[in-house]
């Protein structure tokens, strides 16, 4: 995992690969494994740094766009910046290898004033 920051945004990059034996296949289709779509907000969740991923937070948009079946390797692209709200952004691009938009995937978390830009 990579992280790059800059003066408003943080960048997470992510790679991982999916074979058939991940445990998020199991039972998602057993003739034909394919990722569930929920699968990507939990990892999302797990890239972000804990003092944001803890806050509450609202998925403002998700759009899954290719199915991932078995023996895939994604990449996360995460960026996330605080807003004049108070709020942190999140914004998700999940790319295969070819970098064709798997998912797209916005969060909104609920950050208080100390965040605001």
């Amino acid at each position: 995992m990579k992280s790059v920051e800059d003066r408003h945004a943080s960048r997470i990059t992510h790679s991982q690969h999916f074979t058939s034996e991940h445990r998020a296949f199991r039972g998602h289709f057993p003739d034909r494994p394919l990722l569930p779509g929920v699968f990507h907000f939990r990892e999302i969740l797990r890239l972000l740094p804990p003092e944001i991923a803890s806050l509450p937070y609202v998925i403002r948009q998700a759009k899954f766009v290719k199915m991932v079946m078995a023996n895939t390797e994604l990449n996360y692209l995460i960026e996330y910046f605080p807003t004049t709200a108070g709020n942190i952004d999140v914004v998700t691009r999940v790319e295969d290898l070819s970098q064709e938009t798997v998912a797209k995937i916005h969060f909104i978390f609920s950050a208080g004033k100390e965040y605001a830009d």
